[in-house]
């Protein structure tokens, strides 16, 4: 259910970017409870609704109760994996990119945002808002290793290779030199551990 309002932002906005139409987490939630799909389900619609809604927030509030926390946390995982599937199989192959994959990003080598670079170097999740280009948007992506809340996810992301190819694809020099090789070095770590 989680992204059950991908297709209406499309249609009524053209777009997937939440920032110009609306977040589709808060439109999924309306559809969740418009379409009655949970009816049936009582006990888990609290939740389950409250996922849809935070699914796709920056940072989760600090006061969930537990069995929303739980539900919302694992529809963050499995949607960062997919959205990294889903990507991954867009940028391995030759440009040019499709805007609505890319989030209308240029891929253009000489932008880049200080502030997605800065969030690697931190070792947190980037933001959508601050992406300036293709390269961002990778780099965004591997952010994603800091912000999975499970050990199953993150060895799900090492063992699937692409974080590791998305990461690679970024320039080895530059100003993304320093962030690709903390990720890079990151995933090492985690291929390692999952080979254990």
């Amino acid at each position: 259910y989680h992204d059950v309002a991908r297709y209406e932002q499309y249609r009524l906005w053209n777009t997937f970017r939440d920032r110009d139409s609306m977040s589709h987490g808060e439109l999924g939630a309306i559809l969740v409870g418009t379409l009655g799909v949970l009816e049936r389900e009582p006990q888990l619609a609290r939740a389950v609704t409250e996922a849809v809604r935070l699914h796709n927030a920056y940072a989760l509030p600090e006061e969930l109760p537990a069995d929303v926390r739980i539900v919302t946390q694992t529809v963050r995982d499995a949607d960062k994996l997919d959205i990294m599937r889903v990507i991954d199989a867009h940028l391995s192959r030759p440009g040019p990119y499709s805007p609505t994959v890319v989030l209308s990003r240029p891929d253009d080598p000489s932008l880049f945002s200080e502030k997605v670079i800065q969030a690697c170097l931190d070792h947190r999740a980037a933001s959508y808002d601050d992406l300036a280009s293709v390269n961002d948007f990778r780099l965004l992506l591997g952010t994603w290793i800091y912000g999975l809340n499970y050990k199953a996810s993150r060895r799900l992301l090492a063992r699937q290779g692409r974080c590791r190819r998305l990461v690679e694809a970024l320039p080895a020099d530059g100003p993304y030199r320093e962030a690709r090789a903390q990720l890079l070095a990151e995933l090492a770590r985690l291929e390692a551990e999952d080979a254990v």
